[in-house]
Parts: C-alpha cells; structure tokens; sequence
C-alpha cells in the first residue's frame, strides 16, 4: 500500500482582503479552505477539491512528477481512484488521522 503525504497551501490573496479582515479572520478562513479541499479527498469529488481553489490552481503528482492544472483535475482524480480500487480493492475512500496546520508568513500549510 502506498502511503501519501499531501502538503496543501491555501493563499487568501484576493485583492483588498487583508485590509477588509483580520489577519485572525483570514487564518480561519484559510483553515475552512483545507477543510474543503481535504474533504474532496476524503469522499473522493474533484468539484469539491477545486471548488474553492482559484483558476491558478495546480496538483502535483509527486510519483510521476506529474503538474495537473484545475481543467484537469476531474480526470486526472477519475484515474487515480480507478487505481485505488483496480484488481477488486474496496471502494475508494480517504481517512486523514493526522492533521497539523503550520502557518508560514500568510500561508496555511496542512
């Protein structure tokens, strides 16, 4: 089984965004970002993945050093769940146990 270490970066740089909020407020916000986006994963639904990831947005696929754009996310997620339950494995499903957030100058890691 192979193990994967997911290292999300959520930046809130919306024009005006820190002027109009806190910088308390935008951390939460941040934080219900990942949320989102880790609960995709979790269910296994590419639009919830990218539902609030800007147009910008890319994942890479450390294995094959693969770059896969927002465009192309539903099918590259398709392919790789195929995988998860190919040759009779359960349905696919995700389960994080762990979760630590650091922030890095106004970027959430998870």
């Amino acid at each position: 089984m192979k193990i994967f270490v997911f290292c999300l970066i959520v930046l809130f740089t919306i024009g005006g965004v820190e002027a109009a909020y806190s910088k308390e407020l935008i951390g939460k916000m941040n934080v219900a970002a990942l949320d989102v986006y880790r609960q995709g994963w979790a269910v296994g639904d590419a639009s919830i993945v990218t539902s609030h990831s800007p147009d910008s947005f890319t994942f890479t696929w450390v294995p094959e050093n693969q770059v896969v754009s927002k465009e192309g996310f539903a099918e590259f997620f398709d392919k790789f769940k195929a995988a998860a339950e190919a040759e009779g494995r359960p349905k696919y499903k995700m389960r994080f146990d762990n979760i630590i957030h650091r922030t890095v100058s106004k970027e959430c890691l998870e």
